[in-house]
């Protein structure tokens, strides 16, 4: 059985005001933490699959599609970590993962 957890620990009212302050657009990501074996290498590799966004107001809105993450960096609001190409309702989205923080830009 697969485990949904939590990732962000920020409480909403911190979430809103940073998002006033800052051009990086922070949300909660509701993820699936899991382990999977790579036939290249013979220790398990920890992955984490986005799966629900939620907004600052509530509403949740479901990952139709999510890649493989990357290590690199936004180019437009600054800041580096792991980016998965999302597809939210047809739109494509960059959503990032840096010290258990998530944060969208958009393509």
């Amino acid at each position: 059985m697969e485990q949904i957890i939590k990732l962000d620990p920020k409480p909403d009212f911190i979430i809103d005001e940073i998002n006033k302050s800052s051009p990086r657009k922070y949300v909660r990501v509701i993820a699936d933490n899991f382990i999977y074996f790579d036939a290249n290498r013979e220790v398990p590799v920890p992955m984490i699959k986005p799966l629900v966004l939620v907004s600052s107001d509530g509403r949740q809105f479901e990952i139709d599609y999510t890649s493989e993450p990357i290590k690199c960096a936004s180019l437009r609001s600054g800041g580096a970590g792991l980016r998965y190409t999302c597809r939210i309702r047809n739109t494509v989205y960059y959503l990032f993962l840096e010290d258990c923080t998530w944060f969208i830009e958009r393509v």
